[in-house]
C-alpha cells in the first residue's frame, strides 16, 4: 500500500457513510416504486 492509496482510502471512508446511506435510500425507493407498480398492474389486470 502506498501512502497515496491510504490517504484516498481515508477520504473515501469519511464520505462513505453518507454516500452509502443515500444509495440505500435510492435503492429502497426504487424497490418500493417497482413493487407498487407491479402490484397496481396485477390488481388492474
Amino acid at each position: 500500500m502506498t501512502p497515496r492509496q491510504t490517504v484516498g482510502h481515508d477520504a473515501n471512508d469519511r464520505r462513505n457513510p453518507l454516500a452509502e446511506l443515500f444509495a440505500l435510500l435510492l435503492l429502497t425507493s426504487a424497490v418500493v416504486v417497482v413493487v407498487l407498480v407491479v402490484a397496481s398492474g396485477f390488481s388492474g389486470a
